[in-house]
């Protein structure tokens, strides 16, 4: 008899994994992180490269400074939800605010270690291009993404992303915002 446990066996060890790197981070500061989950829909693997977010993060501070608003800094904290965000999206195979369970990024503030009462906001974009000007001149263009990022009272943002749909080539990039220091 032959048993598959891919998926349920993938979630269970990135469960684990995650719960390790946010020790991590929380004891010895940033760590410096390559990180593989088996997708939702088939065996093959994506890579998250943890240094590729500060390529959008200086792309966002660029809009914010454009607008006359101060800049913002990257937090390892907000980076880790971002990234759970991410691999629960491409794992089940949805793109949303709110995840089939009904949960949203709020609701897992305290695994990353802030306050539910943080005050936060989530961009998602799910595109076709990868240059990180581009994606954020595509949140410019809506004005609820738009006053997420732009939010003078939000000090700080996780990045994540990865490829979506390895056949459409879509991107899947989740931004949080937070006020955390």
């Amino acid at each position: 008899m032959k048993v598959r446990f891919g998926l349920p066996l993938a979630l269970a060890l990135t469960t684990v994994y995650t719960a390790v790197m946010i020790g991590l981070n929380n004891r010895y500061g940033e760590v410096t992180v390559y990180q593989a989950v088996a997708g939702a829909q088939t065996e093959r693997s994506t890579t998250y490269e943890a240094k590729q977010p500060q390529v959008l993060t200086a792309s966002i501070n660029k809009a914010r400074i454009d607008a006359g608003k101060p800049s913002i800094l990257e937090d390892t904290r907000l980076n880790t939800l971002a990234t759970l965000r991410l691999q629960d999206m491409i794992a089940n195979h949805y793109y949303a605010h709110t995840a089939p369970d009904g949960t949203n990024f709020a609701d897992i503030l305290e695994d990353v270690g802030l306050s539910k009462t943080t005050q936060s906001c989530e961009n998602l974009l799910l595109t076709n291009v990868s240059d990180s000007e581009a994606m954020t001149a595509e949140w410019l263009v809506s004005p609820t993404h738009k006053d997420c990022m732009l939010n003078t009272s939000l000090n700080s943002v996780g990045v994540a992303q990865a490829v979506f749909d390895e056949v459409t080539g879509q991107i899947l990039v989740v931004t949080i915002y937070a006020r955390v220091r």
